[in-house]
């Protein structure tokens, strides 16, 4: 995703450099304003040294306003350093603004081209993809998901430069002011880090889902707006209006979640930069009082108002590689567009092209671990024809073969079929008998099969003995159906607690568990 975005970054490489060298001369100033306290506090104080001896720091000040203080009364000397304070000020702003333009326009521009792009190649993509795709989905990617390129330029192109040439610098000077200190105040980082982290996992997690339930709000929004006379004619806008309350309610409900665990950085951020910046002030304010270091009272103020002014930039810097996972797990979305492409042709019937999108939709990671899909016609009261080639249940059968077959070698070739389940099931079962218009009438029990690279073939239990009689213990009914072995429930137990990796009881409502097939 890096080198997508880098070929998008590419034409405006002189906006980038621009912001870059705009960041770093303002982070210098800033730094530099901030030391302009200490012999601003210490003229205030009436000593008659504004400048103590702190290494680097110093020479760096006596360069700039020394003469501007030697030989001057106190009020005379803090008016000096009031205006050197203002002229950096000033100057430090118009490089904030220059590197704010040039950060804005990027982030617009490479958004526009990547917009661009992808419509051109959405334009060109077959009617297949079409058919398989919602419009809102579609138009989700290509307006909202695109426009989350902004936060991924903001947070690893321009703010993370800013946040870095703010903290790099701001480390200089304070350790030119004192080592030990600085030392001591670093310590910040890591336990930002550490603290935060659980939380940024959380909120990446949950940005990934709220773009996709935004995205089907969308496509159910669309759907109704296009075919409102169909909606009015069938009076389905209370169906309808569900439909959007449950995909709107699932966004707000999943943001919600988010803002609540965002809300944490904030306190966590303070209460250890206050911990810390008081063991700084106890450890230097012994310093001060007892002469043993070369830092003064002025120096140890100035000290502490830059370490809590990292606070902001250190905890930015922290969260940039979560936020840009939440632009990326957009764009991912974005770069799915029609990257998918069957290995195997596929049935051109309802059955083989909703399998070939569910493998369109495993082989993009949309993240979805459940995937429904139904074929009909089965319900054969009537003319079956079951030894007859074309005949009518010798084509469901040859739908279902055809369209499966198509699937399995699809997905061993995209090399995902170790990790899919097929599990299939009948909403009925027939009775064994054939009645009077060649057809069969519903029955007791049915036929599940399971197809999977992790699947444990076989037949799990036994086969029944179809000899119509009352006595036949294999059926019911006075031999017109077939006797249930395994309840059902017991399958989906099995899919659910061993593959799925859910509690089959809990779902379920009960305990089936028990006799449950060894499947995986």
């Amino acid at each position: 995703m890096y080198a997508r975005l880098l070929q998008f970054l590419r034409p405006h490489w002189w906006r980038l450099a621009g912001n870059v060298l705009c960041s770093i001369i303002a982070a210098a100033l800033d730094g530099l304003s901030f030391t302009l306290l200490i012999p601003f506090l210490n003229k205030l104080d009436g000593k008659a040294t504004a400048i103590p001896d702190i290494g680097f720091v110093s020479r760096l000040l006596n360069s700039l306003i020394g003469r501007f203080l030697d030989n001057r009364s106190n009020l005379d000397a803090l008016g000096a350093v009031i205006i050197a304070i203002g002229v950096v000020i000033v100057v430090k702003n118009v490089f904030v603004w220059i590197a704010g333009q040039l950060g804005a326009s990027l982030q617009e521009y490479v958004t526009r081209d990547l917009r661009d792009a992808v419509f051109r190649h959405m334009s060109r993509l077959p009617l297949g993809y079409f058919h398989r795709t919602k419009v809102g989905q579609i138009i989700a990617k290509i307006v909202s998901d695109t426009d989350q390129t902004k936060v991924l330029v903001t947070e690893l192109v321009t703010r993370t430069i800013q946040n870095a040439a703010q903290i790099i610098t701001y480390i200089v000077i304070l350790l030119g002011m004192s080592v030990k200190l600085t030392l001591l105040s670093l310590v910040v980082a890591p336990l930002l880090t550490l603290a935060l982290q659980p939380l940024l996992r959380r909120l990446r997690h949950g940005y990934r889902r709220s773009r996709s339930d935004y995205g089907e709000a969308t496509s159910v929004l669309q759907e109704v707006v296009t075919g409102i006379r169909l909606v009015k004619s069938f009076g389905g806008e209370g169906y309808e209006d569900r439909r959007f309350a449950d995909a709107s309610h699932r966004y707000s409900e999943g943001m919600v979640k988010i803002n609540r665990v965002a809300a944490l950085s904030q306190p966590l951020t303070e209460i250890i930069g206050t911990s810390i910046a008081m063991l700084i002030l106890w450890i230097g304010a012994r310093e001060v009082l007892s002469g043993a270091g070369h830092i003064d009272a002025a120096a140890l103020i100035v000290f502490m108002t830059m370490v809590m002014r990292l606070l902001p930039p250190l905890k930015q810097l922290s969260q940039t590689p979560t936020t840009a996972q939440q632009a990326f797990a957009t764009l991912d979305r974005v770069a799915a567009v029609g990257t998918y492409r069957p290995a195997v042709t596929y049935p051109n019937n309802g059955f083989g092209q909703a399998l070939q999108a569910v493998a369109g939709a495993m082989a993009s990671g949309i993240g979805t671990r459940v995937f429904f899909v139904q074929t009909g016609g089965f319900d054969t009261h009537a003319g079956q024809n079951t030894n007859q080639a074309n005949g009518a249940y010798t084509q469901l059968m040859a739908t279902l073969n055809d369209g499966l077959f198509a699937f399995y070698n699809d997905l061993t070739r995209q090399g995902l079929f170790n990790d899919t389940m097929v599990l299939q099931f009948s909403e009925f079962g027939r009775r064994i008998n054939e009645n009077a218009s060649a057809g069969t009438d519903h029955g007791a029990a049915s036929v599940m099969m399971v197809m999977g690279g992790a699947v444990r073939g076989g037949i799990f239990g036994t086969a029944p003995n179809l000899r119509i009689a009352g006595d036949n213990p294999t059926l019911e009914n006075n031999g017109q159906d077939v006797k249930y072995e395994t309840d059902f429930r017991s399958v989906y137990s099995t899919v659910i607690d061993n593959w799925l990796g859910g509690n089959s009881t809990q779902i379920l409502g009960a305990d089936f568990r028990v006799g449950a097939p060894a499947l995986v």
